[in-house]
Parts: structure tokens; sequence; C-alpha cells
């Protein structure tokens, strides 16, 4: 037996329906079980049409079943119920959609950082030990594959399609809970292994220093922060606004409230120093040397320089100058063994 449950939407204009930018309506399910399906669509002959595909063919999609469904704010929505048992149908509009806003805010942060992240080791090894973390489970699952005849996995994919693949996926979801409290010591066993496997693989790689590169991983972690910022809100028109704004401050950094937003975040994030290595210390004080050296060269044999003068200023000459010559000639020394 099949009922429908439809929402009209808010019909606010322009600037009202910006106080609804996070604004989600609800539709709570109370059944006992998992003896139903949910049926979503625009109006009612959507919903019946989804419907009767389901039960006239055995190779569809499967349907919806979950307790907590949300609607569009904005438009006409409706939900089809389908079960023989009993249940109770709550609606509620939650103001403020709390993951939405924490979409917006994240996406925001990481288009700016960007840049510094994707340049950053600790990044670097957290990224890539979660990505070998998730992506072990493909290998996995390509590794049993190949255990399977292929007429077998030819036909299980041909009857079920992506029915067999989305149920897995939502079965696997609903008892994630009581699958990591059984199976807690192999879980752990296997995240470890796959994240110790990760990390040597990124040791031995070594961070990425090519620039094409790194400006590659900067400009793919700006996509996926622009698609959290149009995400972000449930208002389109509001998505685009703030999007063109966010991409504008970031191409014209000398817009004054770019500027202050940078200041602030240098501020509160100031970019770590990189100290100079023994080697690099040592080639820095033989070239600031000689362009010292080089400076007072030139300053002594330019007509402004007059020897006379400077040495009456002096309260002892003598010991200045051999003082002077004498440092002269240590660097002159260390740079004429450098260069040897």
């Amino acid at each position: 037996m099949l009922f429908i449950y439809c929402y009209d939407g808010v019909e606010d204009k322009f600037p009202h329906y910006l106080s609804r930018l996070w604004e989600q309506p609800v539709l709570m399910l109370d059944i006992s079980g998992e003896d139903f399906s949910l049926f979503r669509g625009t109006n009612s002959s959507d919903v019946y049409r989804r419907y009767d595909e389901f039960e006239a063919s055995w190779v569809t999609p499967a349907p919806l079943r979950s307790h907590s469904v949300t609607l569009q704010p904005f438009t006409k929505s409706c939900i089809g119920v389908a079960t023989r048992q009993k249940y109770k149908v709550t609606f509620h509009v939650v103001l403020v959609d709390f993951v939405r806003l924490a979409c917006l805010i994240a996406g925001i942060i990481l288009f700016f950082s960007a840049g510094p992240l994707s340049r950053n080791v600790i990044f670097y090894y957290s990224s890539g030990i979660t990505i070998g973390v998730l992506a072990s489970l493909l290998i996995i699952l390509f590794v049993a594959s190949r255990f399977i005849p292929k007429k077998i996995g030819a036909y299980s994919v041909l009857i079920g399609g992506t029915s067999v693949i989305l149920y897995f996926f939502q079965f696997l979801w609903k008892n994630i809970q009581s699958v990591l409290q059984e199976y807690q010591t192999y879980v752990i066993a296997y995240i470890v292994s796959a994240a110790a496997i990760s990390f040597a693989v990124c040791y031995k790689k070594g961070p990425v220093t090519d620039v094409k590169t790194l400006s590659l991983i900067q400009w793919s972690m700006q996509l996926v922060a622009l698609v959290g910022v149009y995400c972000g809100t449930q208002v389109e028109e509001a998505s685009i606004v703030i999007l063109a704004l966010v991409v504008g401050m970031n191409m014209i950094p000398s817009l004054p409230c770019a500027s202050f937003m940078k200041r602030v975040w240098r501020r509160r994030f100031p970019p770590k120093v990189r100290l100079l290595t023994e080697e690099e210390y040592r080639k820095q004080g033989e070239e600031e040397t000689r362009k010292a050296l080089q400076q007072l060269r030139g300053y002594c044999q330019s007509p402004s320089c007059s020897p006379w003068r400077t040495v009456s200023r002096l309260q002892t000459p003598t010991k200045s100058v051999q003082a002077s010559s004498s440092q002269i000639s240590q660097a002159s020394g260390i740079m004429h063994l450098s260069s040897r």
C-alpha cells in the first residue's frame, strides 16, 4: 500500500528567502523494522510512476529506506511510503542545517589555504595515508574478483546491476557500528597495516617538489572547496554570489576585504620560516662577504672617500687599521680556500 506526502515549499522572493539559507525541512518516519520502501518525486504522478516501475520490474535500483528524509525548502517535493506495517509520520523544519553551514565554512577555509596545504609535509603524509587506507579496499575487491568465475561474475552484474551494489553499501552503512564492534581486532589490524604501508610509500617517494604538480594539487583542492561552498546553502543564487566573491578575492588580492582577510589569516597562522642548512649557511656567508668586500673596495676607490679624513676621526688609527686589515685578509683567505 502506497501513501504519498507532499511539501509545497516556501515561495518567498528576494531578499526574504536569504533568511532561509540553511533551512531544512525534514520528514521523520517512525516505523519498526526495515519492511518499507520510500519513493521520491517532484509530484504525486512522479512518485506513482517510480512505484509502478519498481513493482513491474525486479531489475531496478534499490528503493530508498531511511527513517529521516530531507525535502527541498523552495520547491514542491513528494515522498511515497510503501509498507504494510503501521507507522507514524512527523514533519518539522530545521532552522539551521549545521552540516551545510559547516560545509560552507570549511569550503572557504580550504580554498584560501589550498596553496600552503599543498606544500605542507604533514598534510602530504596524512592525505597519503588516508587515501592509501581507502584505496586498499578497492585493491582487496579487485583481488577477490579474480577468484570469482567470469561467467558467475558477469551474470551477477547483469542480473543485480546497481541494485546489488547500492543494497550492499546501504547494508554496510547501517550495520557499520555492529561490524566495528564484532570485528574490532581485524578492523584495527587492517587500518594499521594499510597506514604503515601507505606511510612507507609516501616516505620513499618524498614530498612533492615539482611546481606543476603542486599547482595541480592546489587547483584540485580549490575545486573541491568550491563544490563545498556551492552546497553550503539552500539558495542557488546565494551560493553563486559567494562563489564569485571567493574567486574574485583570490584573483584580485588588492581588494580591501581580501587584504584584510589575508592579514588576519597570516597573523593567526604565520608562515613557517625554514632554517638554513649548514651548507646553505656557509654559501650565504661567503656570498655576503664577497659583496661586502666589493662594496668596500668600490667606496675606497671612489672620489668621495677621503682616507685622511677617516683616519683623523679615529681615536687610535693604528689599532683600527691593523684590525681592519686582519679581518679583510681573513675573509679573503676563506674565500680563496673555498674557491679552491
